[in-house]
């Protein structure tokens, strides 16, 4: 027989109170638990957030979790970090301010603190690719990069310029440590002003050096010549754009620079010209010659026919000039300079005659550098005492030739070319 005994109604159990169940794990033995180990059931677990510190507790339905949220005390808007305690904290030289910057509302990040002289410093890690920080534009789709060096062997610092350009046209120059400052951009064209004249100093132009034995002396240069600058003309000293020797733009049938003695002294009074036959090689326009004037200042007329000595009746003249005074020691210009005859274009493998006339006259005469190694023959080469100008010289070579009729050797270096 069951007794069943009654007891009163118990309204809020307490969490360390006791209750029989029938462990259904155990054969249904009957068995005591404390309330707080019952699970949650009808109208569940209430969550409170009493107290800042010690452990959660639940007491019947209600689950306690102590407050643990804390604010750093100083400063406001600083970014939270872990510190060494295994707090968090914040600091004043790191603060983060939402839509601070007045143009479009960006948020801004301080590193560092003015008030505690303190600098700011962000250094970003990289790896053989080198770091980079990119800066958003204003498309919201394309951003400017500064990237560091993939190949760097050092670090090295760059520091701004402590103002900004000041004007327009100006770019940054370094000094040797990395200190920025503002230049007006080179516009060029300035030229050299002064000089080092010490020994050793030397000129350069493009890759061509030249060295300086002693001191530097340089005087000026008028860029504004005559003629044609290219790749393929020269700067003379008479401020003209020539072409070298050699070139395909003229002929030179004896070189200047390979004359070994003075030609045009005759006897007193006895004028004297020089006539030689050639071959153009390559096909040019001429307008001009040079010649070495070694001493005297009289005439020198240089003509030059299209054809042959041994077809003379058919040769005519194409060019023709006469030079007056002159410089003594260098190298003389001569602009073919007679109406209808100051220039001519030749086809390359063309014959040519060339004469160079000297006016000898009493105590006025005239040498000027050339050669004695030409055949002597009369189909090749002549002379006579006579002098022709631009004027007088004929407009066949059969009519010049009959004042020309010696064989000689002798010839005058000469270099044409179209100025």
């Amino acid at each position: 027989m069951a007794i069943i005994y009654t007891y009163p109604v118990k309204g809020t159990p307490a969490a360390n109170d006791l209750i029989l169940i029938s462990d259904s794990a155990d054969n249904n033995r009957t068995k005591q638990v404390k309330v707080s180990s019952l699970p949650s059931s009808g109208a569940g677990i209430t969550l409170t957030t009493s107290g800042t510190s010690g452990p959660a507790e639940l007491n019947g339905t209600a689950l306690n979790i102590p407050n643990y949220s804390t604010t750093p005390s100083l400063p406001f808007q600083s970014i939270q970090f872990r510190d060494a305690n295994g707090n968090f904290n914040g600091i004043q030289s790191l603060l983060v301010n939402p839509n601070s910057i007045p143009d479009g509302g960006a948020t801004k990040l301080t590193v560092g603190d003015t008030g505690q002289d303190l600098a700011g410093a962000i250094e970003i890690q990289s790896d053989e690719n080198g770091a980079i920080l990119k800066i958003g534009g204003g498309s919201q789709t394309y951003y400017t990069s500064i990237k560091g060096s993939d190949v760097d062997t050092a670090s090295y610092n760059i520091i701004l310029p402590p103002a900004g350009p000041g004007g327009n046209n100006k770019i940054l120059e370094s000094t040797s440590t990395g200190v920025l400052s503002w230049i007006d951009t080179p516009t060029g064209g300035g030229g050299v002003a002064t000089f080092s004249n010490a020994n050793g100093t030397f000129v350069s132009a493009g890759t061509q050096n030249v060295n300086a034995v002693g001191a530097v002396t340089m005087g000026s240069i008028d860029l504004s010549a005559s003629g044609t600058a290219s790749g393929t003309t020269f700067l003379r000293g008479d401020n003209k754009w020539a072409t070298p020797i050699g070139a395909d733009v003229g002929f030179s049938p004896m070189s200047i620079y390979e004359g070994i003695k003075e030609v045009g002294s005759r006897a007193a009074s006895a004028s004297v010209t020089y006539l030689r036959q050639t071959v153009v090689e390559n096909q040019c326009t001429i307008n001009a010659v040079d010649f070495f004037r070694l001493d005297g200042t009289s005439d020198v007329s240089i003509h030059v026919y299209e054809g042959t000595i041994a077809d003379s009746g058919n040769a005519q003249l194409v060019l023709s000039g006469t030079s007056s005074g002159g410089s003594e020691n260098q190298i003389n210009n001569l602009n073919f300079n007679k109406v209808g005859y100051s220039d001519h274009n030749f086809a390359a493998g063309a014959s040519a005659v060339i004469l160079v006339s000297f006016r000898l006259s009493g105590a006025f005469n005239v040498d000027i550098l050339g050669a004695d190694n030409l055949f002597i023959n009369p189909n090749l080469s002549r002379t006579g005492d006579i002098y022709y100008d631009s004027a007088s010289i004929p407009a066949t070579l059969g009519d010049a030739l009959d004042n020309i009729e010696d064989n000689t050797a002798n010839g005058a270096c000469l270099h044409f070319y179209k100025s």
